[in-house]
């Protein structure tokens, strides 16, 4: 690298030429080392043979994936597996809101699924962290969002 204080915006600049300018070189080791990656770029090029090879070839895995699917789905999600059955015990009924019953469900829903919460908390969190970036880097982190064309606006915004 020239220039070891540039920013990571303006390293992917150097990036993408070397990326432009090796384009051939990149593409015969693609080729060599997976040939279907190759091909179904050719495909994206326009080479029609390699996109009907392409089509074959999702075509033959989509049907090998519903066929093991259609075969051993059912069976799974409709297997007896020995659960308890809990007793129904009467208890005096809360009355609420649609909007707090909606609220706790959801909030329920949330705090029993990792994959919800990392979907819902990500962005508070990016938030945080970004916040706590510009608290420490000041304008020179937000001169490297405007420096690749991320409008003013926009960053000003945050």
């Amino acid at each position: 690298m020239q220039n070891e204080n540039r920013g990571v915006f303006s390293a992917f600049e150097t990036y993408m030429d070397m990326l432009i300018n090796n384009g051939a070189a990149i593409a015969e080791a693609i080729k060599k080392s997976f040939y279907p990656a190759y091909a179904l770029g050719l495909a994206g090029d326009g080479n029609f043979l390699m996109m009907l090879l392409s089509l074959a070839a999702v075509a033959i895995l989509f049907s090998a994936v519903y066929f093991i699917l259609d075969k051993t789905f059912i069976k799974i999600s409709i297997a007896k597996r020995g659960n308890v059955r809990i007793k129904y015990k009467e208890k005096k009924l809360k009355v609420s809101s649609q909007l707090n019953a909606l609220t706790r469900k959801e909030f329920q829903h949330f705090i029993t699924s990792p994959a919800y919460i990392m979907n819902g908390a990500m962005g508070v969190i990016f938030s945080v962290i970004l916040s706590v970036a510009v608290l420490f880097a000041g304008t020179e982190f937000v001169s490297e969002f405007t420096s690749v064309g991320v409008p003013v606006e926009f960053v000003e915004f945050f």
